[in-house]
C-alpha cells in the first residue's frame, strides 16, 4: 500500500512539474511575442532652439528633426503652434523606421519685444510619447526704445 501511494505521489509530481514547465514555456512565448510587436518611437534631438537676439519684425526660422527609432512607421497626426505668429511645416506625414522628417518652424517677431518663447506641439502615433514639444526662444529688440515705456499727459 505504501509503495502504491509513493508511485501515485511520484506520478503526481511528474505531472505537476510538466504542467509548470508548459506554463512557463507558454508565458515566455507570449512575452517574447509581445516584445516583438512593431511600434514607432518618436525622438527629437534638440527640442529647443535659442535664436539669441533679433530685431523686432524679423522672422526666425529653425528646422527640427524628428526621428523614428521604432520598427513601425511613425505618423505625424497634426501640428499645433502656440499662436498665430508661429507657423510649422513638416516634410513628411509618415516616417519609416530608421528615417526622419524635418519640422520647419517660423516665428514672426512683428509686434513682440523682450524675451519670448514660442512652442509647437507635434502629435504622433507613438503611443508611449503621443506628442513632442518644440520650442523657439530668444530676445527681440525694438528699433526705438522709449524709457519710461508709458507716459501720461493727464486727461
Amino acid at each position: 500500500m505504501r509503495i502504491a501511494l509513493m508511485k501515485r505521489f511520484y506520478s503526481f509530481r511528474v505531472v505537476q512539474n510538466f504542467l509548470q514547465a508548459l506554463c512557463l514555456t507558454v508565458l515566455f512565448a507570449v512575452s517574447s511575442a509581445y516584445a516583438q510587436v512593431d511600434k514607432p518611437i518618436a525622438s527629437v534631438t534638440g527640442d529647443t532652439f535659442d535664436f539669441g537676439s533679433v530685431r523686432q519684425g524679423e522672422k526666425v526660422t529653425h528646422d527640427f528633426v524628428i526621428e523614428n527609432k521604432g520598427n513601425a512607421p511613425l505618423q505625424i497626426q497634426h501640428i499645433e503652434p502656440s499662436c498665430g505668429c508661429t507657423v510649422a511645416e513638416v516634410t513628411a506625414n509618415e516616417i519609416p523606421p530608421g528615417g526622419n522628417a524635418t519640422v520647419k518652424v517660423t516665428f514672426d517677431t512683428k509686434g513682440f519685444w523682450g524675451g519670448k518663447e514660442k512652442t509647437v506641439r507635434v502629435y504622433t502615433s507613438d503611443q508611449a510619447n503621443t506628442s513632442v514639444l518644440l520650442t523657439l526662444k530668444g530676445d527681440i529688440r525694438r528699433d526705438i526704445s522709449v524709457h519710461p515705456g508709458r507716459v501720461s499727459f493727464g486727461t
